[in-house]
């Protein structure tokens, strides 16, 4: 009918087939609810009045395929949004993006528009050419052989910085070598921009950093001199000084360990 929704409901991986038309008009939309990846198998188009929903833990794949036209987006708190291929962000009239959504650039060479972002994934290849002034709640993570170019004469921001895989512990704003940032770096920002990152933290509260000995109980070796209780979700990472847990024992709700 005119107000039907679709909505994929499913715990394993599944490619959008006949049931997903394009242009989709109906004005409940789509709705990604579960935590198998649904992945577009062509060009996905929507009624101006139509919403595209993905719901917490759950992940839409646009399979390098345009998705555009609808009246809202809106990737809640977990849900995450693949972009492949050479692919750019949906278009939408409104776009709402949880602070802990994801969206990850995992093609080649793409453009990252600016939006509201929770959690920025660059990965797969190529150059990220960011085109404006971009604010990232969360953390920019940084993989693969991508190379996030930030447009020259701007200043985005992030609330922390993981590069390869390796939580960002330095102080102050990061960007290319042709960049002002006090921690250039043309690995991961290339060297043909002056656009900046500032790291609104060094870190992320129950993370490892090691700093001052292996003691589990010592509060300056964590993110923000806290030691971990029981509802604390820790994170150790590739530092020098691994934690000891010793005869007074350490506690924590979650733990991960990075190789």
């Amino acid at each position: 009918g005119a107000s039907a929704t679709l909505q994929y409901n499913r715990t394993v991986a599944y490619t959008a087939a006949v049931e997903w038309i394009t242009p989709f008009v109906a004005t409940g939309g789509v709705s990604i609810i579960k935590t198998g990846v649904i992945t577009a198998n062509a060009i996905k188009s929507f009624n101006p009045t139509s919403p595209l929903n993905i719901g917490s833990g759950a992940t839409l794949a646009n399979g390098g395929f345009a998705i555009s036209g609808g009246s809202t987006l809106n990737v809640v708190n977990t849900g995450t949004l693949l972009l492949s291929g050479t692919s750019v962000f949906p278009v939408f009239t409104t776009t709402t993006l949880a602070t802990t959504s994801t969206v990850n650039y995992n093609g080649t060479a793409q453009t990252v528009a600016v939006k509201n972002y929770g959690i920025l994934l660059l990965s797969g290849s190529g150059n990220k050419t960011f085109t404006g002034a971009t604010t990232i709640a969360g953390d920019l993570g940084i993989s693969g052989t991508a190379v996030a170019l930030l447009p020259n004469a701007t200043s985005s921001s992030s609330g922390s910085l993981t590069l390869g895989g390796v939580l960002q512990t330095a102080l102050g704003s990061y960007g290319g070598t042709g960049s002002s940032a006090t921690n250039p770096n043309a690995t991961w920002f290339g060297s043909s921009t002056t656009g900046i990152l500032n790291v609104i933290t060094a870190c992320i509260s129950g993370t490892w950093l090691g700093i001052t000995s292996t003691d589990w109980n010592t509060a300056t070796n964590w993110c923000g001199g806290n030691i971990p209780t029981s509802l604390s979700d820790v994170t150790i990472g590739v530092t020098s000084n691994q934690p000891i847990i010793g005869a007074v024992g350490g506690t924590c709700r979650n733990i991960t360990i990075l190789a």
